[in-house]
C-alpha cells in the first residue's frame, strides 16, 4: 500500500516526458510504450497513456511499440492472448472503445511516460490525470 502522500491524480506533465501543447496539424496522440508486458507494468503504462489520449479527444489514439520484444505481442492479438488474457482484453477493449491503433513505427510528436518510481512516493504507480479518466477507463 502506498502512503496517502502519493497522489492518484496528477497533471499530465508529471506523468510524461515530451508533453507539448496540441498542434492543429497533429492527427494522432502518440504514446510511446516502453515497459515490459508483465501485467502490473503494462497497466501502469496504459492508464497513463489513456489519460494522455483523453486529453486529445480529436486525435487518433496511437500506442507506439518500437521494441520487438513487446511489439511481437502487442501487434499480434493471438500471441498476446496466449501470453496474457488480461492484457489482450484491455488492448482489444481500447481498440473497440476509443479506436486505439498500435504501430511499431509512427512519425510525429510523441510522449513517453516517466519511470515508475514508486519508492519516491511522489506519484502513485497507477496515476492518471483525473478521476473522470479513471471512470471512463472502467
Amino acid at each position: 500500500s502506498y502512503p496517502k502522500t502519493a497522489p492518484a491524480f496528477v497533471p499530465l506533465s508529471t506523468l510524461f516526458h515530451g508533453l507539448k501543447k496540441t498542434n492543429k496539424n497533429d492527427t494522432a496522440a502518440i504514446c510511446h510504450y516502453h515497459c515490459n508486458i508483465h501485467f502490473p507494468h503494462f497497466i501502469q503504462e496504459i492508464v497513463r497513456c489513456f489519460s494522455f489520449w483523453r486529453s486529445r479527444p480529436n486525435q487518433t489514439p496511437v500506442l507506439l511499440v518500437p521494441r520487438r520484444q513487446w511489439n511481437r505481442f502487442l501487434l499480434n492479438p493471438t500471441a498476446l492472448k496466449e501470453r496474457s488474457r488480461f492484457d489482450y482484453g484491455i488492448v482489444e477493449g481500447l481498440k473497440e472503445a476509443i479506436g486505439l491503433k498500435i504501430f511499431k513505427t509512427y512519425y510525429g510528436a510523441r510522449v513517453k511516460t516517466r519511470s515508475f518510481s514508486e519508492v519516491d512516493h511522489k506519484v502513485s504507480p497507477y496515476s492518471m490525470r483525473s478521476r473522470q479518466d479513471a471512470i471512463e477507463l472502467r
